[in-house]
């Protein structure tokens, strides 16, 4: 929200859009807490709200799976992905995948 902002000053940030974002772009499930948000996720909430977007990954396989330890929640979390990467190339959007330095 504070890149949106940076970018549009008319842009205004809320609790209420923040919550929104977390929810468009969730994984649904981590080991503790709050699902994260994926890159994919994100660029695709930023393009909802008219933003330019490209998205640089550092990997090419399912984020977060590693935190999940229960076979059904980390079939959920591949379905997300799988979700959020058909969206993005749907939508156009320029995925960049390289080790980030």
């Amino acid at each position: 929200m504070m890149a949106m902002h940076g970018l549009n000053r008319a842009y205004q940030p809320s609790q209420e859009e923040e919550i929104n974002i977390w929810r468009e772009a969730t994984t649904i499930f981590m080991t503790s807490g709050r699902g994260g948000c994926h890159p994919l996720g994100l660029v695709l909430a930023a393009k909802r709200r008219n933003f330019g977007v490209e998205v640089w990954i550092s990997q090419v396989g399912t984020l977060f799976i590693d935190g999940v330890r229960n076979e059904d929640r980390k079939q959920i979390v591949e379905l997300v992905d799988k979700g959020f990467k058909r969206q993005a190339s749907e939508q156009g959007i320029q995925v960049h995948t390289a080790n980030i330095t």
